[in-house]
């Protein structure tokens, strides 16, 4: 486990999270915040998801990362 995603969890809390505590948050395994049985880890979670599905990631806004491969 990312020994920094406990701090970047807090952050969240306290709703003064950063681009970088957004990144780790997003890109954790879901296992990392606890086991599928915990109600707890699975609300933060859907939280995680419903952020996610309103605010999505940006384009990189570079041509040859957005174009098609071929």
């Amino acid at each position: 486990m990312n020994r920094r995603l406990p701090s970047a969890v807090r952050t969240a809390g306290r709703m003064r999270t950063t681009g970088a505590h957004w990144l780790l948050l997003l890109t954790a395994e879901r296992e990392v915040f606890g086991s599928r049985r915990s109600r707890r880890a699975a609300s933060f979670c859907e939280v995680l998801e419903q952020i996610l599905a309103q605010h999505p990631p940006e384009a990189s806004g570079r041509p040859e990362e957005d174009a098609p491969a071929g």
